[in-house]
């Protein structure tokens, strides 16, 4: 549209902007307080058509952008996937606040959940985000996220760990039960090299949040990695296949969360359970926002009554 309104982060309408193309082929831009001012200016300069030529140059940019940041990482089909979609929907690449939320109307238009959309609208800020670093003229709109139903997280209960642990090999019951008593991601624990390893912790160079972070170990975990020397020789796919087997032959109930992640949710939960503080938990999980950690919350219920003596001892 030749007239689109701006608003501020409060989704308060702030002015109305002329975008358009002069008759010298040239783009113009122009904010005015409302649209009958703006409606005005392009009847008396006879500027009548919308300013859409595409930007290729930003689309490009945002395809490189996608490869910069996900491209050696696991999630590098679905992010170009994504990006592709973003680029298909809006193919100037130039998005505002209203276009943003005219592409969420048309996602859940789709059938598509609010987690599903936050997942690419997040997307779409770390691409824009990225590209505005080195070019300040790509705006980067505010993006009010979708409310999302807190859901079950799924862990092992100590009977279900040793069900599915007993029909692992030799090979693999190690890695997992290091992986169960660290919480480390199953990409993380593969990269882990012989320098990374210490009698009492292993240290995390390569982590989804890009930082690293040093890992306490349990004697059953020192001794599975320190016997193996690490887990370079473990392949996902290998793992996987083998983890799915045990599942099958151990006699719990499958369950579409039931994958090898279900151990780094055992894990944190553990930990919440044994009454470790929360922040504590975040550091050890290499949790980049408290939020995720708060999801285990409510695992600590007994934190409460330990507080009622607190208050017993003061009256």
């Amino acid at each position: 549209m030749p007239i689109r309104q701006r608003t501020n982060n409060s989704g308060n309408s702030t002015s109305w902007q002329v975008d358009v193309l002069g008759a010298d082929g040239k783009r113009i831009r122009r904010s005015f307080p409302t649209r009958l001012e703006a409606e005005a200016y392009l009847k008396q300069h006879g500027m009548n058509e919308p300013c859409e030529k595409p930007n290729v140059l930003l689309k490009d940019k945002l395809l490189s952008a996608s490869v910069l940041l996900w491209g050696k990482t696991r999630n590098r089909v679905n992010a170009l996937r994504i990006t592709n979609e973003l680029i298909g929907y809006n193919p100037s690449g130039l998005w505002s606040t209203q276009k943003v939320r005219e592409f969420i109307a048309h996602q859940l238009s789709k059938g598509n959940t609010h987690g599903t959309i936050n997942r690419k609208l997040a997307c779409l800020s770390k691409l824009l985000t990225y590209v505005n670093e080195e070019d300040k003229t790509v705006e980067v709109p505010k993006i009010r996220y979708l409310p999302e139903k807190e859901h079950r997280i799924r862990f092992l209960t100590h009977d279900e760990e040793e069900a599915i642990f007993s029909h692992l090999s030799d090979k693999y019951r190690p890695f997992f039960e290091f992986l169960v008593d660290t919480g480390l991601r199953f990409g993380e624990a593969i990269k882990l090299s012989p320098a990374d390893l210490s009698p009492t912790h292993v240290t995390c160079h390569e982590t989804k949040g890009g930082g690293s972070r040093r890992v306490p170990l349990t004697r059953r975990a020192t001794e599975a990695v320190h016997r193996h020397g690490g887990w370079r020789h473990i392949r996902y796919d290998a793992a996987n296949e083998a983890w799915h087997k045990a599942l099958q032959a151990s006699g719990v109930p499958p369950e579409a969360s039931l994958t090898p992640h279900v151990l780094r949710h055992t894990c944190c939960s553990r930990l919440v359970q044994a009454g470790v503080d929360l922040r504590r938990v975040m550091q050890w999980m290499g949790h980049a926002d408290i939020r995720t950690t708060l999801l285990y919350a409510h695992l600590a219920p007994s934190d409460l009554d330990k507080a009622v003596a607190v208050l017993e001892k003061a009256s």
